[in-house]
Formats: structure tokens, C-alpha cells, sequence
């Protein structure tokens, strides 16, 4: 069952008293801009990072799962009959706690394997298997706003969904963790990649990989790279040229030079951009 809540609206209205805002004038967002950007100090330690999560915080009630999936291309999944060994190596590897378990393909999802289930069978290899231990998955709108998400994911203590159309339809995958990584930004830990995958060259201009997020670039720079047709770099170079451009195919679009540095295949992997004046 799905239950709604609001995590914006009147939950903002203490601050609002507090500032002063009223209804017709300025509006609630646009005063909490402004105190951000005017009483900011990046030189205080954890000031910017502060700053970083105000403004994640005004975008939270407006996102919907689309925003924040892991598109299809790119679930880790295991089939049904995997090996425990297989599956203690893909884990280690990926560095998943949650995975999502199939029956031959993306189709055909039965459930999720947690890590901590995966340890009890340590020791009886020969007696693993997976059926007993799948934990049950949600299974939500690309609509859904992520903030009837979290609290869904509160109430039914599963914090794992994928994505589906309105055909049913596999489109992508959310965790609690990808919410979270909304407000307070990327969450690492010691086993993670520390490598970025937004590069700063010179002055306006980046290299960044394929998939590195247009949102993520935005706040980062302050940019306005458009979003509403794409999610990521490739995305939008895809979107625009109605291609997949090989290496060395330079684009301007939008106020921006873009430049295909990397193609692998199908995938557009690495790009050069510089921010036109």
C-alpha cells in the first residue's frame, strides 16, 4: 500500500513564519536562496558542503524516481542458479549489499539477495541456495516522487525498488542509499572508487565520463545544462544529435562546446566540455 506524505508543503511553514514569507509575495524558495547564497562562508570548514545540501533539500520535493534511478543498462543482477562463489565475488566486486535475483533475464525479477542472508551460507556451500533466502522487492512508477518513495521505503522497510513503465516494464533501479545521496550528496565508504568522474581542465571547461550526471554537473558549477530529456552527458549529446557520435565529433549546443573524446562501442565514455561566452 502506497502512503503519502508530504515532505515539502506545510512542513516548511515554521520557517516560513520565521522569515517572514508570505503567500503572494516572495516566494518561500526564492527567500531561502537568497539567505543561502548572502550568509555563506566556504572559507568555514564544511560551510560549502552545508550550503551543497540547503540547496538539495529545495530540490528534493520536486524530483521523482526517474530523476534518481539506475537506468536498466546498468542493474547488477544475478540469475537464480548462481554459485555462492559467484555471488561473494560479484558482491565483493561491485560492492552491493542489496542485488536483484532473475530467472534468466531483467524480465523476470523474483526478489533481492542481501548480503548478510549470503554469509550464513559460508561455511554449508553445498547446501546454498537462493529461493529461501530472496527478500521481497517494491516495485514503483518512474513518476513516483522520491519523496513518496522514502516514505514508503520507511514504512515497508524495503529499500530496494525497480522502476517499471506502464506496461510493466523494467526501466531501472532505486535504493534508499540513491534518496539519501540527494540531500547529503555522494555517499562513500572505504571500499568504494575514490576516482571522479568530473574532471575540472581550465577555466569553463571539464572532462567528464559519459554517465556523469547533468544534475550532479550543474550544482557543481552552476551551470544550466538542460535535464528534462536526459539524465547524464551521453544522454544529451545522444538526445541532441539524434546519434552516437565517435570520437572526435565536436557539438555546440545550449551555450556549451562539447567534444567526443571517447567512444567504446556503443557507449559514449569520456567528453570535453567548455562553457561558451
Amino acid at each position: 500500500m502506497l502512503i503519502r506524505g508530504s515532505l515539502g508543503g506545510n512542513v516548511f511553514q515554521p520557517f516560513k513564519n520565521l522569515l517572514g514569507v508570505k503567500s503572494g509575495g516572495t516566494s518561500f524558495r526564492e527567500s531561502i536562496e537568497e539567505l543561502i547564497e548572502e550568509h555563506h562562508q566556504d572559507s568555514v570548514p564544511g560551510a560549502l558542503e552545508e550550503r551543497t545540501m540547503f540547496r538539495n533539500l529545495l530540490d528534493f520535493g520536486r524530483l521523482d524516481v526517474s530523476d534518481v534511478m539506475v537506468p536498466r543498462a546498468d542493474i547488477v543482477a544475478v540469475p537464480q542458479d548462481i554459485f555462492l562463489d559467484e555471488l561473494i565475488t560479484l558482491i565483493c566486486e561491485r560492492g552491493h549489499s542489496r542485488v536483484p535475483v532473475h530467472g534468466g533475464s531483467l524480465d523476470d525479477v523474483s526478489g533481492m539477495v542481501h548480503i548478510r542472508d549470503v554469509i550464513t551460507f559460508w561455511k554449508g556451500k553445498e547446501n546454498f541456495q537462493l529461493d529461501p533466502i530472496l527478500r521481497p522487492l517494491l516495485y514503483v512508477p518512474s513518476s513516483m516522487l522520491i519523496q513518496d518513495l522514502l516514505l514508503e521505503m520507511r514504512a515497508t522497510k524495503v529499500h530496494m525498488a525497480l522502476v517499471v513503465d506502464e506496461y510493466g516494464a523494467l526501466m531501472g533501479l532505486i535504493t534508499l542509499e540513491d534518496i539519501l545521496e540527494e540531500i547529503v550528496g555522494q555517499i562513500t565508504d572505504e571500499h568504494d572508487d575514490e576516482g571522479d568522474d568530473i574532471l575540472p581542465e581550465r577555466s569553463n571547461i571539464i572532462k567528464v565520463d559519459g554517465d556523469a550526471s547533468i544534475r550532479d554537473i550543474n550544482r557543481e558549477y552552476g551551470w544550466k545544462l538542460p535535464d528534462e530529456e536526459a539524465t547524464t552527458i551521453a544522454g544529451l549529446i545522444i538526445h541532441e544529435t539524434r546519434s552516437i557520435p565517435k570520437a572526435g565529433s565536436i557539438y555546440s549546443f545550449h551555450g556549451f562546446r562539447f567534444k567526443v573524446l571517447e567512444r567504446n562501442r556503443n557507449q559514449i565514455t569520456l567528453i570535453r566540455i567548455q562553457k561558451e561566452s
